[in-house]
């Protein structure tokens, strides 16, 4: 098993025990701080409005336990598993009121980050890192109060769930939990790439096999496509970053387009492809590595290089897309990653908090847009360069 050969190679695990249950009172008090800044009727910030999502699911829910078909009856851009928290939101109180159901799906999410927390806490220790676990906290502090407004925690909960299986040898187990969160967002499929460099091509067939499957017969529906469909470029994509900026400082109208639940603008067709080449660009040089010998260590960077690949080519960049890469940029021991990825998370958090001054056309905002998307680009070569060079895992052989 992996576990085996990383615990013989690394000697014994860190001096610092894991200790999820201090570590819960931790994650809580962050998340109570997030709730009293952008909570219903409580957020300082201008952009408060950022935690409203999950009344949008309530909607939703209604319609379907109001006897609707996801997808067939009822409009619903989100894939299927993504339905699990949304539902039980519903059937835990929140078919009462909007307040209940923000509450109690806050409260799933709280969990699930608790859940993230713990799992990269363990990874940690079978790797010999016992500081793994605060460095996530850290690193994504800042995206919690966006992040428990949406079900992005549940499906880096799925993610890091099945890597863990993965190091301890579960491998059908592991591939189980990489289609749930495939099946719930999408990216977790990058995770195929550890299976195939471990030599695991049946996992890789099947799971991929059965994600891209699932995913293809959603995708045809009219009701996740009507959620769905936009035009131009997301205001916070990398090309969205930039063409804005352009036209701020030209003073030229921004072109803004509100539709499927965010704002866009107007694009030439480049502007998509440029982001695409760029991640395209940073998938192959990641997937040099795979020429190289398995190690746990390089793996965890080239994961993390090609979730931010994704969010560079995507035409849609959501602030709390940053958190999916922050579980593998803890578990490296490179100062410089860590820095990137706090930063990228800070500043995300800004954008989101001061979102009207981006259709207002203040020029602080798409400066500050544009640095985050360089660090984030320079996050995804600092992780192409960690799994291409050496140790990563502060336990790791040669670290």
């Amino acid at each position: 098993m992996v576990q085996q050969e990383q615990a013989t190679s690394t000697g014994s695990p860190s001096a610092t025990p894991w200790k999820p249950v201090f570590w819960l009172v931790v994650l809580a008090a962050l998340v109570v701080s997030g709730v009293a800044v952008v909570g219903p009727g409580t957020g300082i910030f201008p952009g408060s409005e950022m935690a409203s999502d999950p009344l949008h699911y309530r909607d939703q829910m209604a319609e379907v336990f109001g006897g609707a078909i996801p997808y067939l009856e009822a409009e619903f851009e989100h894939l299927p598993v993504s339905f699990l928290p949304m539902a039980l939101a519903w059937l835990g109180g929140g078919a009462s009121g909007e307040f209940a159901y923000w509450v109690v799906f806050c409260a799933l999410m709280v969990l699930a980050l608790h859940g993230i927390t713990d799992q990269v806490g363990r990874i940690g220790v079978i790797v010999g890192d016992g500081d793994a676990a605060r460095r996530w906290l850290v690193l994504a502090a800042p995206l919690f109060p966006l992040a428990i407004a949406r079900n992005d925690p549940l499906v880096i909960l799925f993610a890091v769930v099945a890597f863990r299986l993965w190091l301890e040898g579960r491998e059908r187990a592991g591939a189980a939990m990489l289609v749930a969160g495939t099946l719930a967002k999408g990216w977790p499929i990058v995770l195929l790439g550890d299976a195939l460099w471990r030599g695991r091509r049946r996992t890789v067939a099947v799971a991929g096999a059965v994600s891209v499957a699932t995913l293809g017969l959603v995708v045809l529906t009219d009701g996740f496509r009507s959620g769905r469909s936009f035009t131009g470029v997301h205001t916070e994509s990398v090309a969205g970053g930039a063409l804005g900026l352009v036209r701020v400082v030209r003073s030229e109208a921004l072109g803004m387009l509100s539709t499927a639940g965010a704002r866009y603008l107007e694009a030439p067709g480049w502007a998509r492809a440029a982001g695409v080449v760029a991640g395209v660009a940073l998938v192959g040089a990641a997937l040099g590595v795979l020429r190289s010998s398995y190690r746990v260590d390089r793996s965890v960077a080239m994961t993390g290089a090609f979730v931010v690949a994704l969010l560079v080519m995507s035409p849609l960049l959501s602030p709390q897309f940053v958190l999916w890469v922050l579980p593998f940029a803890a578990l490296t021991s490179d100062r410089r990653t860590w820095r990137l990825g706090l930063a990228a998370s800070a500043l995300s958090f800004v954008l989101i908090a001061y979102w009207r001054a981006m259709s207002e056309g203040a020029l602080w905002w798409w400066l500050l847009l544009n640095v985050r998307n360089l660090l984030l680009f320079a996050l995804a070569v600092q992780l192409v360069r960690l799994a291409r060079g050496g140790s990563v895992l502060r336990g790791a052989i040669g670290g």
